[in-house]
């Protein structure tokens, strides 16, 4: 059983503003059932008809666009159901970063209908690399824009794995703030985002599973063959190395199970990844580390490269054939390797090297692979 918002082709079950400002709602069942949601005063909303079957998945999937509405009534006044109220922040809408880059012409047509003063803009946004990032509701911000508003309303919710995807996805194309997303029309809608999100969303869902099935798999490495494939690792890419004159090197300190090439330091000037707003830099190694975020160890010291790498060695779970990694879907390390002119050089243990892996448009491929078994340049 679906529930979803309803389409312009249902306008027959809702009224004319319920349609417009996306109050209604379809429970796909047969025949199915068309609902309505009428925002009494921010707070509050009516449901008719009164249902009974389904009715907490539909005031959730209410709630996913609208979490602002706490408590919920029939049309004779009876509660629902009542949660938690959230607080309601005032913020400029151009501060907010997205999670979308297109918006369609004629919702944003619709909108502009109903949208009148700042207090019609109320959006769920999270909190990533230190900024709000619109989870839903980039068209009535665009139109908020539009209209000069100076502030809106967002209320914070928690954003998963897929959300921060599409916000890495938007920052890959430079789209940073609902200023930069692109008004469309319906048939380039169609096309170039609903069609997208079927894609990037099915090769996350392929890549997820990819990567729980990997990090199982090296958990259940034995110790002595992993010192074993590691040293013998290591000396392929110091082979590979002494070919070039390298003098900078990018490495990154293991995390558990992971191969671990910090040996280099004893032959170049190595530096190490640290992520400063939102972004992947590295500094020189010092003898020191303090903890960081995702587990892992940076440099004790404020210090950073200031120019390119000579190489960086990549880390990854799994690596094909072509060059291709799968890592651990935070996106830090394919924004770096996007801009790097640095020689990219993936690091696996050959049981971790695939035939092929599931690619997204923002993927970058390595210039070699090495494991304990062999050299493999792309």
């Amino acid at each position: 059983m679906k529930i979803r918002r309803a389409k312009a082709s249902e306008a027959a079950h809702f009224s004319e503003v319920t349609l417009k400002r996306q109050l209604g709602y379809v429970i796909e069942k047969k025949p199915p059932l068309y609902v309505s949601f009428h925002i009494q005063n921010i707070q509050e909303a009516i449901i008719t008809p009164r249902i009974t079957e389904h009715l907490d998945d539909l005031i959730a999937t209410f709630r996913f666009h609208n979490g602002f509405v706490h408590t919920f009534y029939d049309e004779w006044g009876h509660l629902l159901g009542s949660f938690d109220p959230v607080e309601l922040i005032k913020v400029h809408p151009a501060s907010l970063k997205v999670t979308q880059w297109l918006v369609s012409q004629d919702k944003f047509k619709d909108i502009k209908t109903w949208v009148h003063t700042p207090e019609d803009v109320i959006v769920p946004v999270f909190k990533h690399d230190h900024h709000f990032v619109v989870l839903d509701g980039h068209t009535r911000l665009k139109v908020a824009l539009l209209k000069g508003f100076d502030t809106v309303t967002v209320y914070e919710e928690t954003g998963d794995a897929l959300s921060r995807a599409f916000y890495h996805e938007a920052v890959r194309r430079n789209v940073h703030s609902v200023t930069d997303c692109e008004i469309v029309d319906s048939r380039r809608y169609a096309l170039e985002w609903d069609a997208m999100c079927d894609r990037f969303i099915a090769t996350f869902d392929e890549k997820k599973k990819l990567r729980k099935h990997s990090l199982a798999k090296r958990q259940n490495i034995v110790a002595e063959d992993r010192i074993q494939w590691n040293q013998a690792l290591v000396a392929n890419l110091n082979q590979y190395l002494s070919d070039y004159a390298f003098e900078t090197l990018g490495v990154y300190y293991p995390l558990t199970g992971e191969v671990d090439v910090r040996a280099l330091s004893a032959h170049y000037e190595i530096f190490y990844p640290v992520i400063e707003a939102g972004r992947l830099v590295f500094a020189p190694d010092v003898g020191a580390f303090k903890r960081a975020s995702f587990k892992t160890r940076v440099p004790n010291t404020s210090q950073r490269l200031n120019g390119p790498l000579d190489a960086v060695i990549v880390p990854g779970l799994l690596f094909d054939k072509e060059g291709m990694r799968l890592g651990y879907g935070k996106g830090y390390y394919d924004g770096y390797l996007a801009q790097s002119p640095a020689l990219k050089i993936g690091v696996c243990f050959e049981a971790f090297l695939q035939n092929s892996l599931p690619k997204a448009a923002h993927d970058i491929a390595v210039d070699v692979i090495i494991t304990e078994n062999r050299i493999l340049k792309i």
